[in-house]
């Protein structure tokens, strides 16, 4: 009822704006209209075209007018995914321009929280802008700008420390009236328990989301919430779930950002089904279509790169992997980018599935950093341990000891957390370890365990390959 509400309002408006457009007002009466416009369709969920609304808006504005501070505060909608909006920076430092630090920090602070998160990669600017967001709003001591501030500073933080930002927000917004505000904190809290490895933190999180998602009744938290509920089945190894409920997602909003959760769910599925062909073309289709945001550009293309190894395109994919690799892996994002990690996760599967022990050391120094943290995209996809992947690789340059001790931390840490994908995926590699050291049984226990696991839900991959490994055991 709430959601047909909105849309009803947004089409009133709609019809409003177009009679305005047939006989122009005034600047003042145009950019009301438009600001109307866009926070109608922002509630909507319609986020693409709020920003149209805003920046048309903007342009009827006189320079250091106080509307445009309302519209940079709400122009970058309820989540920090996607294509970054050049219009957004320009809106920022107009509404800049308009207020006065000394005399409104929290508004300064808010602010400045905005510019630190208009960057698609990593720039020095980013951390500049969160940390002046932080001092202004701990200055001002308002919970919505202590909210804003946190966050920034949590997409800038450095290896080991974004959940104590994370935490921060969300204990700002919890004091907070607005339940958008709540709402968009959570995301980041969830991404701060999921790299410490804290999977019931996560669950209880996600819980509390969904539950202020339903009484929200905004299709982008909706579909969101799906989104994330189906990311909880993937851990869990339940793909039939994981897969109902990122459709069910998709129907209530195709907006981008759950658009690109839902894509990388269904990438995620159809390689443990060992469909690569058709996980290849997909991301291939993201390719042609334009739609990967500039700062996932070497993510997907890795994702991709894995898809034509594992395919059996092994020349491809190598050729792919010295690419990346150039430079001593200069293509990497920072190690505050939002999605270093994801990436370091993906090319060291790459890496693994292609034997290159060339790379794999210079792999094995970029992940040390997160060596007891857990890799994420986003909160799209849990990409396990670290440990997983540093064992992985310490496999392939023959490091069997360190892989070992690597992988036995990454089974402890899925097991206690109920991820039983990443547990069976560790059963796997260590069984695979312990094999070439020489520990027969124990591999053989391990391995027989990752089979019956992958066998049962559905992970061809993991079973086809715990099925080659236990065949190399003595009869």
């Amino acid at each position: 009822m709430q959601q047909a509400a909105f849309d009803e309002a947004v089409e009133l408006l709609e019809r409003a704006s177009s009679i305005a457009l047939e006989a122009p007002a005034d600047d003042e009466t145009m950019s009301q209209l438009w600001i109307a416009l866009g926070d109608a369709r922002m509630t909507a969920g319609r986020v693409e075209a709020a920003r149209d609304a805003y920046a048309e808006a903007a342009s009827h504005l006189p320079e250091r007018s106080p509307e445009l501070v309302h519209i940079a505060l709400h122009f970058h909608g309820p989540s920090r995914a996607g294509h970054q909006d050049n219009r957004h920076a320009v809106l920022a430092h107009r509404a800049l321009a308009v207020v006065d630090e000394q005399r409104d920090p929290v508004t300064a602070a808010r602010l400045h929280a905005q510019l630190s998160l208009m960057h698609d990669k990593w720039a020095p600017a980013q951390l500049v802008e969160a940390e002046r967001a932080v001092e202004l709003a701990t200055k001002s001591g308002d919970r919505h700008a202590l909210c804003d501030a946190y966050r920034a500073r949590f997409w800038t933080a450095e290896p080991g420390r974004s959940w104590e930002y994370a935490d921060a927000a969300l204990s700002a917004a919890r004091n907070l009236a607005s339940g958008d505000v709540l709402l968009n904190t959570f995301v980041i809290a969830l991404i701060g328990a999921a790299q410490c490895g804290d999977y019931a933190r996560f669950r209880i999180l996600a819980q509390e989301h969904a539950t202020l998602a339903e009484e929200s009744r905004l299709p982008i938290a909706l579909g969101f919430s799906r989104c994330i509920g189906a990311r909880m089945h993937v851990t869990r190894g339940e793909l039939a779930a994981a897969e109902s409920l990122a459709n069910e997602a998709l129907e209530i909003t195709s907006d981008q950002t759950v658009l690109l959760t839902w894509g990388v769910i269904q990438l995620h599925l159809l390689r443990m089904k060992e469909h690569h062909d058709d996980g290849a073309a997909m991301l291939q289709s993201w390719f042609d279509a334009n739609i990967v945001p500039e700062s996932a550009q070497l993510l997907c293309a890795a994702a991709l790169a894995l898809r034509l190894a594992e395919g059996g395109q092994r020349e491809a994919a190598q050729a792919r992997l010295d690419d990346f690799a150039a430079n001593d892996f200069a293509r990497v994002s920072d190690r505050r980018n939002w999605l270093h990690t994801a990436e370091l996760a993906v090319m060291s599967d790459l890496c693994a599935a292609l034997g290159d022990r060339l790379r794999a050391d210079g792999l094995i120094e970029l992940l040390r950093p997160w060596e007891r943290e857990h890799l994420q995209v986003s909160v799209s996809e849990d990409c396990g341990p670290a440990a997983l992947h540093l064992g992985r690789l310490e496999c392939v340059n023959g490091r069997l000891e360190d892989a070992i001790a690597h992988l036995e931390y990454s089974l402890a840490e899925t097991t206690e957390g109920e991820a039983w994908w990443k547990a069976c995926e560790s059963k796997l590699e260590l069984g695979r370890a312990l094999l070439q050291w020489g520990d027969d049984r124990r591999a053989r226990v391990l391995l027989d365990e990752a089979r019956t696991f992958a066998q049962e839900t559905g992970l061809l991959l993991l079973a086809r390959r715990a099925e080659q490994a236990a065949a190399l055991l003595p009869r």
